[in-house]
């Protein structure tokens, strides 16, 4: 693979991502629902499998990532794109054949114990591109996640009026199918670099004296970044369909304002970010946390459609540079060989905090209903906020920030 043409492939990278996450998404608002509608589910029960059926791959993904990610240093990351949408097209075809809760729900676990194409893309968007682009890289990766996901909850919920969820299952299916056939033809191999020996671990970022932060908290920002992006996901559906009156396609539309709001905003944020030395980048990320907190105590006043939309475009904005940014800098910590191990690691936490916002968002909301859930979600971005007001951690000498996982 030729340096000079790393942007090509990040472009067809972008296009495979946003497909994979539009036949991801296109199911993804709609659990409540779905459960709901199957008889052997009770109607109390059906917010608490819609969280289960969020939860598990999620639960499958943090135990897997790491290890598919070391996995992908060894033998390359175009094997480990193909492995997720391998796993992604089983899933869903045998989804479309069944209807029952416990099967469906083991098969949302597998699903997440072999999928994970997001970290798979990144760290070979990483491996192929300029070490001063990272910033655009992640950020580029993040607007085709952001494109599927405005895409695949319009189309999901156009396609709901009139079809079942388990022909929506056979279609996503299908679509993972030739997504996996056109990349196992088309995409290079990545390079695989020598192992990193211990004694050459680098010590901090190669361009900035010192880290934004250090690994830990590094991981600990990511883990509550995504906490608050998933505390609305158990309950948001049922809030536009009960206090909005909302049905699935409006519910699609909110949800891809979300995905407008990070498509627009990612190809700013990624080459800002490659412009800003280390204290800048945290003041942008600390004014960022501090305008999504403010979007949740606003959601708590809503009651209207176009209300509702310019908050979801407006946290989409937000959403647009915190995660990606802090995998930028998560993937400078340390030397291009162990890559795909930060990366993984990163997803774990990624995973950590979807699941218990997950499952702190349905509690707050079977507890105290929707205000709750937006408050809490708000404070989760507080609690960011003062993270990224610690002061700068000094490396020790001889410590190695190489690997956020030791």
């Amino acid at each position: 693979m030729h340096a000079e043409h790393w942007q090509r492939w990040v472009w067809l990278l972008w296009l495979t991502q946003l497909l994979t996450i539009g036949a991801m998404e296109m199911s993804g608002p709609f659990w409540p629902l779905y459960f709901s509608q199957l008889d052997q589910v009770p109607d109390n029960w059906a917010s608490s499998a819609a969280a289960l059926a969020y939860i598990l791959p999620l639960a499958g993904a943090m135990i897997s990532a790491p290890f598919w990610g070391r996995l992908g240093d060894r033998v390359g990351h175009k094997y480990m794109i193909l492995r997720a949408l391998l796993f992604l097209t089983l899933s869903q075809l045998l989804l479309s054949q069944l209807q029952d809760p416990l099967a469906i729900l083991l098969i949302r676990l597998l699903q997440g114990l072999g999928a994970g194409s997001i970290a798979a893309t990144q760290a070979y968007a990483s491996k192929l591109s300029p070490d001063n682009k990272r910033g655009f890289v992640f950020s580029k990766i993040q607007s085709a996640t952001a494109a599927g996901s405005l895409l695949g909850p319009l189309l999901g919920g156009y396609w709901l009026e009139t079809i079942s969820m388990d022909m929506l299952f056979l279609r996503a299916g299908g679509l993972f199918l030739l997504i996996l056939a056109g990349l196992a033809i088309c995409l290079p191999r990545d390079r695989i670099g020598p192992p990193a020996k211990k004694q050459k671990k680098a010590t901090a970022i190669a361009s900035e004296p010192l880290p934004m932060l250090s690994p830990g908290l590094l991981l600990s920002a990511i883990t509550l970044a995504q906490l608050a992006k998933r505390m609305p996901h158990s309950f948001y559906a049922l809030y536009t369909s009960q206090v909005l009156g909302l049905g699935t396609f409006m519910t699609g539309v909110l949800y891809a304002g979300t995905g407008l709001g990070v498509l627009l905003s990612s190809p700013v944020w990624g080459p800002l970010y490659d412009r800003c030395n280390q204290p800048q980048r945290r003041r942008l990320l600390a004014l960022v946390a501090a305008t999504a907190m403010l979007l949740m105590l606003l959601q708590t006043r809503c009651d209207t459609l176009a209300q509702a939309f310019a908050i979801r475009v407006g946290w989409g904005v937000c959403l647009g540079a915190l995660l990606p940014l802090l995998f930028a800098q998560l993937s400078a910590l340390g030397n291009t060989a162990s890559m795909g191990k930060r990366i993984g690691i990163g997803h774990s936490a990624t995973k950590l905090g979807a699941l218990l916002g997950i499952g702190i968002g349905a509690l707050l909301f079977s507890l105290s209903g929707y205000q709750a859930g937006f408050i809490g979600t708000g404070l989760i971005y507080l609690a960011l906020l003062l993270l990224l007001a610690l002061p700068f951690s000094q490396p020790q000498h001889g410590a190695s920030t190489a690997s956020p996982g030791r």
